[in-house]
């Protein structure tokens, strides 16, 4: 993960920056209510999926977009071990990345594969048959809300501010 705090970003030029961030505060309360109540896990094992979950996209997009039934079938291979490559997704990568202790990761992934949300397989780390439950869902309520906060933020024109900070 990439460390932003000694970064120099662009300071937003706007009065309205309280309500932008407003807006954002709703959207990441009901994203991590929905992570706590209908996964019914905590941040720290939601980031070791996240990290997971980035891995097996990173390499299903290697072979081109996929639409969110396509992942579907994506998610079934891998967890029904039909992707015999050993991903090479371990506890110290994860570890590594959420910057977390080994142990730490390693029990969060240990209470992950008790709620069959990840696996193991030959020591690598893979989605687990109960990820493949919730995925779906999941990712569509997001993409509900995300869009939300987009439509409010382009309402108030802060997509293109945003944008503006970043060129």
């Amino acid at each position: 993960m990439k460390n932003y705090i000694n970064q120099e970003l662009k300071v937003p030029i706007t009065s309205d920056f309280s309500s932008g961030l407003y807006d954002w505060s709703i959207f990441l309360s009901n994203f991590y209510l929905r992570v706590r109540q209908v996964l019914k896990i905590d941040y720290e094992s939601f980031m070791i999926l996240q990290i997971t979950l980035g891995y097996y996209l990173n390499t299903i997009n290697k072979s081109g977009s996929n639409s969110i039934d396509d992942l579907s079938f994506r998610f079934e291979e891998i967890i029904n071990e039909k992707i015999k490559k050993n991903s090479g997704l371990s506890v110290t990568s994860i570890s590594s990345a959420l910057n977390l202790p080994r142990e730490t990761v390693n029990r969060k992934i240990d209470s992950l594969i008790k709620e069959k949300l990840l696996a193991m397989n030959n020591k690598s780390i893979i989605l687990g048959t109960n990820f493949q439950k919730i995925f779906g869902s999941f990712a569509l309520e997001t993409t509900h809300d995300l869009g939300k906060l987009i439509t409010r933020w382009n309402n108030k024109d802060y997509l293109n501010r945003l944008i503006g900070l970043v060129k």
